[in-house]
């Protein structure tokens, strides 16, 4: 679910991890948030917790794609959505599900949605699959449409 990079009424800042060997192993980038597509959630990161996955992956321990923006625990906040049919309002507090799923493979149609052929983890993914704001370490994350809020 790409994003086109274009000016939104909302910027954030992310910590890119650019992985182990790099010069610059972490650098915050400051940039406007893409705008949603349906279904998705904008929030606003209130507290980060660090896992201990996210421990191995930056002593190497655990590789992940690079660059990315790591991080899949935290407490957020509503700014926006684009989910009319829930009730969801700006300013709720919520936590998420880790990963997003397609909710339509044979996996997930079986109950088994962490072996989803389009499985999608926060805090895990390409910096460029879907928004670039996919980890809790950055003031924003877009939650996309299979996520369990």
């Amino acid at each position: 679910m790409p994003h086109a990079e274009k000016a939104h009424s909302v910027s954030g800042v992310r910590s890119v991890f650019n992985g182990i060997g790099s010069q610059t192993m972490f650098a915050a980038q400051t940039g406007f948030i893409p705008d949603l597509t349906a279904g998705e959630i904008l929030v606003k990161v209130r507290l980060a917790s660090i896992c201990m996955s996210d421990v191995h992956t930056i002593t190497g321990q655990r590789i992940e794609p690079t660059p990315s923006v790591l991080g899949h625990e935290a407490i957020v906040e509503v700014v926006t959505h684009r989910r009319p049919e829930s009730d969801l309002a700006v300013g709720d507090r919520l936590t998420f599900s880790v990963a997003d799923s397609c909710g339509q493979c044979e996996f997930c149609l079986t109950g088994l949605n962490q072996k989803c052929v389009k499985l999608f983890k926060y805090g895990h993914a390409k910096l460029n699959d879907g928004s670039g704001y996919n980890g809790c370490y950055a003031t924003h994350i877009i939650l996309r449409r299979g996520t369990h809020v």
